[in-house]
């Protein structure tokens, strides 16, 4: 099952991808649909064991933990 599921979600996930930062550092802005898609695609990937995934979430709660954002 996990097999199919990731092959399922794997084109989603990497056309949709994480939020991106702009020039300025702040999210670029999506609709609200291509957002709530990409939080899904992004949970059953990390959920299921995609590793690229799994990657991108530790640096980003490393990049998170190691700055002074939402202290």
């Amino acid at each position: 099952m996990q097999e199919y599921v990731l092959k399922q979600v794997a084109t989603m996930y990497f056309r949709l991808g994480w939020p991106a930062n702009g020039h300025n550092g702040s999210i670029i802005q999506t609709s609200y649909q291509t957002e709530e898609l990409r939080r899904e695609v992004i949970m059953l990937a990390c959920s299921f064991g995609n590793k690229q995934c799994h990657q991108e979430a530790a640096t980003m709660i490393s990049d998170w933990i190691s700055s002074n954002r939402n202290r």
